[in-house]
C-alpha cells in the first residue's frame, strides 16, 4: 500500500455505506467503478482506505466499512469477504436475531483471522495499519411510531 492520497486544498472525504444485506453489494460494486477510475487517475491502485477520509455505515453497511477501512481489503476483496459473509449470515435458513448475530460474530472472526488481527483487539485505533482512514459503525433499532 502506497499511502493516503491527500485531496487537493481543503476537502474531506467521506464514503457512507447504507444497510439492506444484499443492496450493499451494489454499493461495492459502484465503489469498485470509482476505484477504477482513481487507479487510472493515480497510475496505481488505489485502496478505498487510502482515498477516504471517514468511513460509515449502518447495518451491513457497517460491515462493509470494516472491510475496508479497518481491515483495509481493495473493493475486490471486499466483494468476496462481503458475499461470504452474506451466504454464511443470511442466505441460509430463516433464523431469528440471535442466531444471525452469532453467525455474524463467527464469520467477522474468521475475516480478522485472515487479517491477523486478534479476535479481542479493540477495533478503535489501536490497530497497527498504515491508511489515515476513520471508521463509524452504526446500528439502529426498530423504533415504534405511536399515531
Amino acid at each position: 500500500m502506497e499511502g493516503f492520497l491527500h485531496p487537493d486544498g481543503n476537502g474531506v472525504r467521506i464514503l457512507s455505506l447504507d444497510g439492506g444485506d444484499t443492496r450493499c453489494y451494489s454499493q461495492l460494486l459502484i465503489l469498485e467503478e470509482l476505484m477504477h477510475v482513481l487507479e487510472h487517475d493515480h497510475g496505481r491502485p488505489v485502496r478505498p482506505c487510502e482515498f477516504f477520509h471517514f468511513m460509515t455505515g449502518v447495518g451491513a453497511g457497517g460491515v462493509i466499512a470494516i472491510l475496508l477501512g479497518v481491515l483495509e481489503m481493495t473493493t475486490s476483496e471486499a466483494l468476496e469477504a462481503f458475499t461470504g459473509i452474506y451466504e454464511k449470515v443470511f442466505a441460509t435458513d430463516p433464523c431469528d436475531d440471535k442466531l444471525r448475530s452469532e453467525r455474524l460474530i463467527m464469520a467477522i472472526e474468521t475475516y480478522l483471522k485472515k487479517q491477523d488481527v486478534r479476535n479481542d483487539t479493540r477495533l478503535a485505533g489501536n490497530i497497527e495499519r498504515d491508511a489515515g482512514c476513520r471508521v463509524y459503525v452504526f446500528n439502529h433499532a426498530p423504533v415504534m411510531q405511536r399515531s
